[in-house]
């Protein structure tokens, strides 16, 4: 017989998973100045930090670590020296082990000005003393993509950076919720100058002047992804024709916008391109009829609002491209039964820390699709049969809710299921059934009422099980 062999883990799961660093293969020879250059910025790194670019040496600069040439002249055309623990992504379901290789130095030195073909410059998440933005970055007129996203610098956003006309990628983000590094000053008028921007993030910096900001990102013809997530706006502060010209617009972040309050304001409603809206963590109490019309959205986070009461039947009705939905840590109590009914590429749900009460509604039965269901802190008692639909559930977390007894059976037929969190309920025991779940990796059962007699037996007739 086929021998099986998997491990469960039980209480707590770590998925290691490595990420190799990013290296060119260039074998075209490397000009000898823009050598030196790297070279003499690697000098001005703190020593203890020096691993990070530990192939930087000989001559061949184009084989170095985050290093990128052009495969014709030579020219080193991209310096990528983002923390690869960067960001700690809080949406993600496994936890990775990254070594983290940061970057130290009092500042950004100026030998970067002699990479004269540089398109691409990352240095995010890195330590640069909280020095100022250097004005000089502004003269590096090729620059097609520019993060500083949270590299320790501070300081006015020079408006130098308005000659950089090339520039398709801007990330200045300082995604610090306790510090505001970065400053825009009133005069905003060179972000206007940048017609080839498509990708804009200003997370976390303070705007002092949201009209007239909006007014300038209106006249940026290609701009696709906007992030003004925790920028201290709220709702008198966006004016009416935020996103008027922004047909392109396709991504768009305001969470954390604590005084965006009140029904998810108008301004959205002509948007019709967007496909990404996140709008957590702000005060929004209600959602508008005219919502429905967005139908291109494949992704919306309402999660840390002020929602109440049922789910309005009409919210989702005609998003059909709907992928994923959160709308954790509001007061919601309950579904209607056209909530969810179109949404026939549904893969992500999450309703965790609302108010729902009794069984799973059974308007989730239709959601075929769905790969991945958080269900977490309500209070939840019953698991129904019709739940073995969900032959494609891989996620299932429903800890802190109020399921008793032996584990549910309506979790039975959940063969493609991984990932499952059922801490914090009232369960007694575990079906021998459980062991026909062959592709579970992650289990975690603590703060229940199973006995260490129950679990010993139910490791003993799993091992059995696989082992047939």
């Amino acid at each position: 017989m086929e021998r099986y062999y998997k491990c469960v883990v039980l209480f707590l799961g770590l998925v290691i998973i490595p990420q190799s660093c990013l290296c060119a293969n260039s074998n075209v020879p490397c000009i000898q100045q823009e050598v030196q250059a790297l070279l003499d910025f690697k000098a001005s790194i703190a020593q203890h930090s020096s691993n990070k670019l530990s192939s930087w040496k000989g001559s061949h600069c184009c084989q170095w670590e985050g290093i990128g040439c052009d495969n014709v002249t030579g020219h080193v055309v991209k310096l990528d020296l983002r923390n690869p623990c960067y960001p700690p992504n809080w949406r993600q379901h496994y936890l990775q082990y990254i070594p983290c290789l940061q970057v130290i130095a009092p500042n950004v030195s100026s030998s970067l000005l002699q990479l004269e073909h540089l398109t691409y410059l990352d240095l995010t998440g890195n330590d640069f003393g909280e020095s100022l933005i250097p004005m000089f970055i502004g003269s590096m007129g090729r620059l097609e993509h520019l993060s500083l996203s949270d590299a320790e610098l501070s300081g006015n956003i020079p408006n130098s950076f308005g000659n950089l006309k090339s520039l398709q990628f801007l990330d200045i983000s300082s995604n610090d919720n306790f510090s505001y590094s970065f400053q825009i000053r009133e005069d905003i008028s060179w972000i206007s100058k940048l017609h080839s921007l498509k990708h804009l993030d200003l997370s976390s910096v303070p705007i002092n002047d949201p009209h007239y900001l909006f007014q300038v990102l209106n006249l940026l013809p290609s701009l696709s992804h906007l992030s003004l997530y925790d920028c201290q706006l709220d709702n008198s502060l966006i004016p009416h024709y935020a996103f008027q010209n922004m047909t392109n617009l396709v991504y768009l972040d305001l969470s954390f916008n604590n005084m965006l309050s009140g029904p998810i304001p108008e301004v959205f409603q002509n948007m019709t391109s967007i496909e990404s809206l996140y709008l957590s963590r702000n005060n929004i109490n209600s959602i508008p009829l005219w919502f429905s019309e967005l139908d291109k959205l494949t992704l919306l986070d309402l999660s840390g609002n002020g929602l109440r009461g049922q789910i309005p039947s009409y919210a989702f009705t005609n998003l059909s491209s709907l992928v994923h939905l959160d709308l954790s840590y509001n007061q919601l109590d309950s579904v209607s039964s056209l909530s969810f009914g179109n949404l026939k590429k549904f893969v992500y749900l999450d309703l965790s820390f609302n108010e729902f009460y009794g069984p799973i509604p059974e308007v989730f039965q239709n959601m075929t699709s769905i790969e991945s269901l958080h269900l977490s802190g309500n209070h939840f008692t019953l698991v129904p049969s019709w739940f073995c639909n969900f032959q494609k559930l891989t996620y299932l977390d429903l800890s802190m809710n109020g399921i008793h007894g032996p584990i549910p059976e309506g979790l039975r037929n959940l063969t493609s299921i991984k990932v499952l969190d059922l801490r914090d309920n009232s369960l007694t025991s575990i079906p021998s059934w459980f062991v026909e779940l062959k592709r579970l990796v992650y289990l975690d059962l603590s703060w229940n009422q199973i006995t260490l007699q129950e679990l010993h037996i139910f490791i003993h007739i799993g091992s059995r099980a696989t082992h047939k």
